[in-house]
C-alpha cells in the first residue's frame, strides 16, 4: 500500500488543506520547525489506525486540537500493491472514530485491516512511522510479537523460555548455597556438613562416657599406627624383591640385546640395496618372462584371426543394398499375413454383402447398397417419423376423446330434460300460492306477533284489575301446551328410531303435559278487563293493531294465534312456489347449455376423424417415400432407420475388407519383384511364382547369417587392431623392465643378478636383526629407557646365582613382617569389635543412624548440586555457541543494517538467548552491550533493528514507512550511510521522510542519484513547492 495523497479537515491548524506529490519510492517532506512535519505524520496515523483515547500517551503524541468547532477528521488516498485506488476517510469520534473506505471495493474496517495486512496501531507507530523519541529508546519494541520474532526465531524448542529455564537452575542452585530457614525444610551443603560434625561430637562424647572406651581407643590408635609402619616398611622390602626379580628376568633379554648389537655390526653398514629391491628384481623378471610368453601366443592368435576372416560368409550385395533386405525381411509377417488373410477376407465382405441385402429388403423394396451409401440425414428421417407417429397417435387420442366426450355430455343431456320434468312436476304440484306480495304477508305477521305480546302483558295484569274498567274479551292461549306436546311427540318419534328407553320416558311426559296445557286452555272463558289499572300505551296499541288486520271484535288471543300461523303457512307457500320456480328455470337452462355442448361434441367428433384420417394418409405417405414397407408402425419405422446406419457400417466394412485385399495383393506384388532383384544382385536363382514366402525365409536365413559374420569380421578386426596396440605396450613394458633391472643392479654395483641376490642377503640379515632389537624394545623397554645404564651395570656386576639369592633373602623378610602386620590388623579388629559392642547402647546408636543419614543426603545433594552446576554452565555454554552460529534471520538482517551505519565499526547483532536483551560484536571480536554504546550508536543500533523488522514484514504488510528527523545525532559519514539504507529500502516500498535540515535533503539527493531506478519527490511544507496544492 502506499498514500497518493492527504486531504485534512480541521486536523489541528490544518483546514480543507491538501497535500500531494508522493512518490511511490521516497518522499521528502521538508519544512522548518513547527511548518507541520509531525502534524501530517499524527495525521496519517489516525485516520489509519482510529484516534486515540483520552488520557493515554498517544493521545498526546498524536491528537491535534481542532481549531474550529467540531470534530478533526480527513482522507487518505492509498493505493494497495495491484494498482487499485482507495480513498480512507475518517472522523473523530468513539473508538476511535467511523471509517468509511470507497473506491476499487467499498467498505469499512474490515478493508482496513485487509490494506494494512493486519498491522495495528502499536506495531505501526513502533516499526513502521519513527521519531527520534522512538529511536532513542527499544522500550517500544519490547512487545510479545516482535520478542518472538527477535528472541525465538530458529531455536527450535516451541514455547520453552530460556530465561525461565536458568532461573530455574538458579534458583535451585541457590537452594544448596543458603542456610536452612523456618520457611524452608531444605537447607544448604554447608548446614549438613555443620549438623554432621556435630553429631560426630555428639557421638564422642557419648563414646568417653563408657568406661574402658578411651583405654581400648589409645590401643586401637597404636596397634593401627604399627600395621601403618609395618605396611609401610612391607613395601620397601617387596620393592627390593621386585628389583631383583625384574633383573633376574631381563638378564636373558640384556643377553640377547648384546648378541643382536654385535651382529649388527658385522654386515655393510651403507647399504646400497633397497628393501624392496630382490623383490622388484624378481618382479622384473618374471615381467619379462611374461611379456615374451604373451608376445608368442598373440602373434598366433593373430594368425589364426586371419584364417577365420577368409571363410566368414560375408555377401557383397547384402552390404550394399542393406536397407533392400532389411525392408523385404520386415515384410515377411505382412507377406505371411497377406497369403493366409486374402481368401478370409474375400470370403467375410462377400458373407456381409449378402446380408445386407437380405436386410435391405426386409426394410422395404427400393433400399440399395447406394441408397444406403447416399442415406445421411438419419436424425432428421428419425424427427420426421417420430413427428408422423406423434402427430397420428395425437389424432387418434383426440378422436377417442371426442368420442368420450359426446357420450358423456349425451348423459349429461338426458340428466338436464329429466331434472326439468320432475322440477315441473313439483311446480305443477303445490297449492297455488297467494297473491299478496312476500313483504306484505312478512309484516303482517310481525304485527301479530306485536298483538299476541301486548295480550300477554294485558293478560298478566289482569290480576291487578279483575273488576274494572271497560271488559275486553280475550281467551287464553293454547300454543305453549301444543309446542309441548309437539315436542314429546317428536322424542317418542326419536327413541323408536334410536332405540333409546329414556327418550321415550321424557317424550311420552312432554305429550301428558302439552295435552293437559291445551285443555286447561280451551276450557278458560273470555275474560273481561277494564281499562283502569292497565297502561294506557298497551291498550292503543292492541286496538291499532286490531284495526289495522280488521280483527272482529271481540276477538281472543287464540284467534291471533291461529291468524298468525295462517300467514305462516302462506310465507312458506309463497317461497316454496319461488324456490321451486327458481329451480325449473335453472334446470332449463342447464338443459339448453347441455344441447348446446352436445352440438359442440358432435362437431369435435366430425373433426377429430377428418384428422385422423389425414394423420394416417400423412404416415402412409411417409412410409412410402421412405421407400418403407406399408405396415411399418412407430418402432418398426425407428428399427429401419436404425438398420439403415448399422447396415451402412457393413456396407463400408465390407469395402474396407475389399481396399484391404487390393491392398495386400499389390504391396506383396512390390516385395516379389524387390526380393527377385535382391536374389539377382546376389547371383542367386531368381524365386519362382507362389514360391516368395519360402524365398523370403531363405533370404531372412542368409541375412541373418551375413549379419553374424559381418559382426565376426568386425570382432576379429577390433581384436587384431587391440593385439597390435597391446603387442606395442608389451614390447615397451619389457624394455621397461630390462631398464629396471639394470638401474637395480648399477646402482648396487653388481654386474649380474646373482651378485645383486647376494648382496641382498646380507642387507636383509642386518634389516632382521635390527627388526629383532625394535621387538626387543618393546617386550623390553626397561633395557632402552631412561635406566638402561643402571641395569646394564647391574647386570655386569652380579651373577644370576648372587641376584637368587638376594630375593630369597626379601622374600623371606616379607613373609615375617608380613605375619607382624597380620598380627597387629587381627588385635585392631578385635579392639574394634569390643568398642562396637559399647557402641550399642540406644542413644548411641541413634547418632550413628543419624550420622548415616545425614552422610546419605549430603551425598544426594552434592550430586545433584554437580548435576545442576554442570547443566548451568552446558546452558551457558550452548548459548554462546548458539549466539556464534545460530542468529535468527531478523538479527542477521539487523546485523548487516548495523555494519553499514557504523561503516564497519560492528559486525554483528545478537540477541542474549534466555535474556531478551542485545549486544553487538565489535570488529575485533568485542561483545559491547548497548548501554556502552554512544547515544548516536544505540540510535542506529535501534533503527536497524528496526529496518530489520520492516523487511520481515513488508512481504504481508508493505505499509509506508514513514522517518521523522532521525538523523539529528548522526556524524556526517553514518547519516550518508543512513541515506544510503533509507534508499535502499525506497526501492522495495514507500518512504516518507521528514525533515527539517537541508543537509539531510542534499543527502538523501545524493544517495536517490546513485539509484536511477528509485522515483523521488520532494514536498515543501513552507509554500516553496513545485504542485500548487501542496502546502
Amino acid at each position: 500500500m502506499r498514500i497518493t495523497r492527504l486531504d485534512m479537515d480541521n486536523f489541528g491548524p490544518f483546514n480543507g488543506r491538501k497535500v500531494n506529490g508522493f512518490s511511490p519510492g521516497l518522499t521528502i517532506v521538508r519544512g522548518e520547525n513547527e511548518t507541520g512535519k509531525s502534524g501530517l505524520r499524527a495525521f496519517m496515523r489516525v485516520v489509519l489506525f482510529g484516534f486515540p483515547r483520552r488520557r493515554t500517551k498517544e493521545y498526546e503524541d498524536y491528537y491535534y486540537e481542532p481549531a474550529l468547532p467540531g470534530g478533526a477528521g480527513g482522507s487518505v488516498h492509498v493505493e494497495d500493491t495491484s494498482g487499485n485506488a482507495f480513498v480512507i476517510h475518517r472522523v473523530e469520534g468513539v473508538r476511535g472514530g467511523p471509517v468509511m473506505i470507497s473506491g476499487a471495493r467499498d467498505g469499512g474496517d474490515d478493508l482496513l485491516r485487509e490494506l494494512t495486512g493486519g498491522v495495528d496501531d502499536a506495531f505501526y507507530q513502533n516499526v513502521f512511522s519513527i521519531s527520534l523519541t522512538e529511536l532513542q529508546s527499544f522500550e517500544a519494541l519490547d512487545r510479545g510479537e516482535i520478542t518472538e520474532r527477535i528472541y525465538s526465531a530458529g531455536l527450535g524448542i516451541g514455547n520453552v523460555s530460556l530465561r525461565d529455564v536458568a532461573r530455574r537452575l538458579d534458583d535451585q542452585l541457590s537452594r544448596f548455597q543458603r542456610t536452612a530457614s523456618a520457611r524452608s525444610s531444605a537447607g544448604s551443603l554447608f548446614d549438613l556438613e555443620r549438623e554432621l560434625s556435630a553429631t560426630c561430637e555428639e557421638l564422642e562424647v557419648r563414646r568417653r562416657e563408657l568406661a574402658g572406651y578411651d583405654l581400648l581407643s589409645d590401643e586401637l590408635r597404636v596397634l593401627e599406627k604399627s600395621a601403618e609402619d609395618l605396611n609401610g616398611r612391607l613395601t620397601g622390602l617387596r620393592a627390593s624383591a621386585s628389583r631383583a626379580g625384574r633383573l633376574l628376568e631381563l638378564r636373558n633379554s640384556w643377553l640377547t640385546r648384546r648378541r643382536l648389537q654385535a651382529e649388527i655390526e658385522k654386515p655393510p653398514a651403507d647399504n646400497a640395496v633397497p628393501v624392496d629391491g630382490l623383490d622388484r628384481l624378481l618382479g622384473y623378471e618374471r615381467e619379462i618372462a611374461a611379456g615374451d610368453a604373451r608376445l608368442v601366443e598373440g602373434d598366433r592368435r593373430d594368425r589364426e584371426r586371419e584364417r577365420h576372416v577368409s571363410s566368414l560368409p560375408v555377401v557383397d550385395a547384402f552390404a550394399q543394398r542393406e536397407n533392400d533386405v532389411r525392408q523385404a525381411i520386415s515384410n515377411i509377417g505382412y507377406y505371411q499375413e497377406a497369403v493366409q488373410d486374402v481368401p478370409k477376407r474375400g470370403a467375410e465382405a462377400a458373407e456381409i454383402e449378402s446380408g445386407v441385402v437380405r436386410d435391405l429388403a426386409a426394410i422395404g423394396p427400393g433400399w440399395t447398397t447406394q441408397h444406403v451409401a447416399a442415406f445421411s440425414d438419419a436424425a432428421g428421417t428419425i424427427a420426421r417419423i417420430q413427428a408422423s407417429a406423434d402427430s397420428r397417435a395425437e389424432a387418434v387420442r383426440t378422436a377417442s376423446q371426442a368420442g368420450s366426450d359426446l357420450e358423456r355430455v349425451e348423459g349429461e343431456a338426458q340428466q338436464a330434460t329429466e331434472s326439468l320434468r320432475l322440477a315441473q312436476a313439483r311446480l305443477e304440484a303445490v297449492p297455488a300460492p297467494p297473491v299478496e306480495p312476500l313483504e306484505e304477508l312478512e309484516r303482517k305477521r310481525d304485527r301479530l306477533d306485536t298483538l299476541e305480546g301486548a295480550l300477554a302483558e294485558l293478560e298478566s295484569s289482569r290480576s291487578q284489575g279483575r273488576s274494572q274498567g271497560v271488559p275486553s274479551a280475550v281467551i287464553g292461549t293454547a300454543l305453549p301446551g301444543a309446542i309441548l306436546a309437539i315436542a314429546g311427540l317428536l322424542g317418542i318419534v326419536w327413541s323408536i328410531i334410536s332405540s333409546e328407553i329414556a327418550s321415550a320416558g321424557i317424550g311420552l311426559g312432554a305429550l301428558i303435559a302439552g295435552g293437559v296445557l291445551v285443555v286447561m286452555a280451551r276450557k278458560r272463558p273470555a275474560i273481561t278487563v277494564t281499562t283502569e289499572g292497565v297502561p294506557s300505551g298497551v291498550a292503543d296499541e292492541v286496538t291499532s293493531i286490531a284495526r289495522e288486520l280488521d280483527l272482529p271484535s271481540p276477538f281472543s288471543g287464540r284467534l291471533v294465534v291461529e291468524m298468525r300461523n295462517a300467514i305462516g303457512r302462506e310465507i312458506d307457500r309463497k317461497r316454496e312456489a319461488t324456490a321451486l320456480t327458481e329451480i325449473v328455470n335453472n334446470a332449463g337452462a342447464a338443459s339448453d347449455r347441455t344441447e348446446e355442448r352436445l352440438k359442440v361434441s358432435s362437431e369435435m367428433v366430425e373433426h377429430s376423424g377428418h384428422a385422423l384420417d389425414a394423420a394416417r394418409n400423412a404416415w402412409n405417405d411417409l412410409l412410402n417415400e421412405l421407400g418403407m414397407h406399408a405396415h411399418f408402425e412407430r418402432d418398426d419405422a425407428l428399427a429401419a432407420v436404425n438398420d439403415l446406419g448399422l447396415l451402412a457400417g457393413r456396407i463400408q466394412r465390407a469395402a474396407e475388407l475389399r481396399q484391404r485385399v487390393s491392398a495386400m495383393g499389390a504391396q506383396n506384388a512390390e516385395t516379389d519383384e524387390l526380393l527377385a532383384s535382391i536374389f539377382s544382385a546376389a547371383g542367386l536363382e531368381r524365386p519362382g511364382a507362389g514360391a516368395g514366402l519360402s524365398a523370403l525365409r531363405d533370404l531372412e536365413r542368409r541375412w541373418e547369417d551375413h549379419v553374424e559374420a559381418v559382426g565376426q569380421l568386425g570382432t576379429l578386426k577390433r581384436e587384431s587392431a587391440d593385439w597390435k596396440d597391446e603387442r606395442d605396450g608389451l614390447v615397451e613394458s619389457l624394455n621397461k623392465a630390462k631398464d629396471g633391472i639394470a638401474v637395480l643392479l648399477g646402482g648396487a654395483g653388481c654386474e649380474s643378478p646373482e651378485g645383486f641376490r647376494e648382496l641382498a642377503a646380507q642387507s636383509e640379515n642386518r634389516r632382521r636383526l635390527e627388526s629383532e632389537l625394535e621387538a626387543l624394545k618393546r617386550t623390553a623397554p626397561d633395557l632402552f629407557g631412561e635406566h638402561a645404564f643402571e641395569i646394564d651395570s647391574a647386570l655386569e656386576r652380579s651373577q644370576p646365582d648372587h641376584l637368587e639369592a638376594e630375593r630369597q633373602a626379601f622374600d623371606e623378610k616379607v613373609t615375617q613382617m608380613g605375619e607382624e602386620r597380620d598380627a597387629a590388623v587381627s588385635r585392631a579388629g578385635e579392639v574394634t569389635a569390643a568398642l562396637r559392642s559399647m557402641e550399642t547402647e540406644a542413644e548411641v546408636a541413634r547418632l550413628h543412624s543419624r550420622i548415616d543419614e545425614i552422610t546419605e543426603q549430603l551425598l544426594e545433594d552434592a550430586r545433584r548440586w554437580s548435576v545442576l552446576t554442570v547443566a548451568r554452565s552446558l546452558l551457558n555454554q550452548t548459548r554462546e555457541e548458539f549466539q556464534e552460529q545460530r542468529q535468527p534471520s531478523l538479527l542477521q538482517a539487523a546485523s548487516r543494517y548495523f555494519n553499514r551505519l557504523t561503516l564497519g565499526r560492528y559486525t554483528s547483532v545478537r540477541a542474549v538467548i534466555g535474556e531478551e536483551r542485545f549486544e553487538v560484536l565489535t570488529e575485533d571480536g568485542r561483545l559491547t552491550p548497548p548501554e556502552h554504546l554512544s547515544r548516536g550508536a544505540v540510535e542506529q543500533l535501534w533503527l536497524s533493528i528496526r529496518f530489520a523488522l520492516i523487511d520481515e514484514y513488508s512481504s504481508r504488510s508493505p505499509l509506508p514507512v514513514v522517518l521523522d528527523d532521525l538523523l539529528v545525532n548522526f556524524d556526517p559519514g553514518r547519516a550518508r550511510a543512513a541515506c544510503s539504507a533509507i534508499s535502499a529500502l525506497a526501492e522495495r516500498q514507500q518512504v516518507i521522510f521528514l525533515t527539517c535540515q537541508p543537509s539531510t535533503v542534499s543527502m538523501l539527493e545524493e544517495a536517490v542519484g546513485t539509484s536511477p531506478g528509485i522515483e523521488m519527490s520532494v514536498i515543501n511544507l513552507d509554500g516553496t513547492g513545485s504542485s500548487a496544492d501542496e502546502i
